[in-house]
């Protein structure tokens, strides 16, 4: 059989788990969507903001003009890639693309990344090179960044290149005129932004274990206290049932258990009174009936004796 204390522990433990559980589920099924609704829209508030930054006729030169990456135009507008990426720590790259006379293909003009050996295996490989100006890419089957041309894109799921797998965001670089005349793109790494809504997980996931635990606890404590209240019940009713005892419960608090000390402490005030008067009633009929045998004895005495007397009468009498 279990103690109080533990079934109020067993009893808080399945309420936190009821209580994490739903927890889980908010954040799987709400929580979670909107964490990645919030890095998306982050992502998609960038590109707007490099889109509406690029000084468009200079971005339009370095193609028409064959200019390099150490010109005025080039340089001066990936800052601005690089200024606003600065604000979000998170993204892997931002660059620009404009159409081509092949619908399917883009060719890049700027990239705010640098050709670097990531992997340290002293090679910079194709997949760690920054894009060139003019270097072709094929759009294929990437929807969203065939969308980005016309309105402000981001992926619902993640698409791999050479570069590696990512999120990604597209806006477009518009003329005076209004005119869709490139876009700018903006890179998550798929794995970064996992581990964004993994890191929120897990603390998600830390804190409701915390809530379990105090959960247990509160049950161990409250049931530690309700344990004890019943010993001290158990201790005075014992006193209680000792002969000629004065002793009461102790009243404690103003809870329900409180209110069924009073009662008992009630009763057995109550108890005692009746038991007091009852000794009482007992005392009085016992003397009563004490006095009465002696009239009896007296009575018995005195027939005895006349009976003595009359029996000694009559061999008198006889004689």
């Amino acid at each position: 059989m279990f103690s109080i204390t533990t079934k109020m522990a067993m009893v808080f433990a399945s309420f936190g788990g009821v209580l994490v559980t739903v927890f889980i589920l908010v954040v799987q099924i709400w929580i979670k969507p909107q964490i990645e609704n919030n890095i998306k829209s982050r992502l998609k508030d960038m590109v707007v903001v490099a889109a509406n930054m690029i000084n468009v006729p200079d971005h339009q030169k370095i193609l028409s003009m064959n200019l390099d990456a150490g010109s005025k135009e080039y340089v001066q507008n990936r800052a601005v890639l690089l200024n606003v990426a600065k604000s979000f720590p998170d993204i892997e790259s931002m660059y620009t693309f404009v159409p081509t006379q092949d619908s399917d293909v883009l060719a890049f003009v700027l990239d705010s990344s640098d050709s670097t050996d990531k992997n340290k295996n002293g090679v910079i490989e194709a997949g760690e090179q920054a894009a060139g100006i003019g270097e072709k890419y094929k759009i294929g089957d990437e929807k969203d960044l065939r969308d980005g041309i016309n309105g402000t894109t981001v992926n619902e799921k993640p698409f791999t290149d050479k570069w590696g797998t990512f999120i990604s965001a597209y806006s477009p670089i518009r003329d005076v005129e209004g005119k869709s005349v490139g876009l700018v793109g903006a890179d998550m790494r798929y794995e970064k932004y996992q581990s964004l809504i993994n890191d929120f997980l897990i603390r998600s996931i830390g804190i409701f274990l915390a809530l379990f635990a105090l959960c247990v606890l509160l049950g161990y404590f409250f049931g530690r206290q309700f344990s004890n209240q019943i010993k001290k019940m158990n201790l005075s009713v014992a006193k209680i049932r000792e002969v000629n005892s004065e002793e009461y419960i102790e009243e404690v608090g103003n809870d329900e258990i409180t209110e069924l000390v009073r009662s008992i402490n009630l009763m057995v005030r109550e108890w005692r009174e009746a038991k007091s008067s009852m000794v009482g009633d007992i005392d009085g009929k016992t003397k009563l009936l004490e006095d009465k045998v002696k009239e009896l004895e007296k009575m018995n005495r005195l027939m005895v004796g006349r009976e003595i007397a009359m029996a000694e009468l009559k061999k008198s009498l006889v004689k």
